[in-house]
């Protein structure tokens, strides 16, 4: 039976990206999976696994890389005062994230693709989601992981 290199980057990715929000000051509450009902007041930080993908310019002949998609959402309803600071403060937060993970975040061997070597790089999209009765300010912050040598190849 082949080792599950992944799972253990996978657990230490959330942890550390939900660590990363929690130390900036911004953020009421943050989570480690994308809400299914309102999350609350406040600005709210959330993360969660969107994808997992080979990576082939990474990998050998003996094993195979993976690409993380990681989803990191700020919520902030957009009913909160003052409403023509919501924006600014999205995407004040949004800059604080992509400043921490530009910098050295690695999570056991694993790096972010910046820049999109292996699919599309590091960035932040905005828009509104409505969730329960309420509708919310967000800011998607898509984080690209580069997991080298994972998947065994065998024959």
């Amino acid at each position: 039976m082949a080792t599950d290199r992944l799972a253990p980057i996978i657990a230490d990715t959330v942890d550390k990206l939900r660590s990363v929000a929690a130390a900036s000051g911004y953020f009421d509450t943050t989570l480690t999976y994308e809400p299914k009902s309102s999350p609350g007041p406040g600005m709210v930080f959330a993360t969660w696994i969107n994808q997992i993908l080979p990576v082939a310019l990474v990998s050998g002949l003996d094993a195979t890389a993976a690409r993380l998609m990681m989803t990191c959402r700020i919520y902030l309803p957009v009913l909160t005062d003052p409403q023509d600071t919501i924006d600014t403060r999205i995407m004040q937060a949004s800059s604080y994230l992509l400043t921490e993970l530009t910098g050295a975040f690695t999570v056991d061997g694993a790096w972010i693709d910046l820049l999109g070597a292996h699919g599309d790089g590091l960035g932040t999209d905005s828009g509104y989601v409505p969730i329960d009765e309420s509708v919310f300010r967000i800011a998607d912050t898509l984080v690209p992981i580069i997991c080298p040598d994972v998947f065994d190849q065998e024959a």
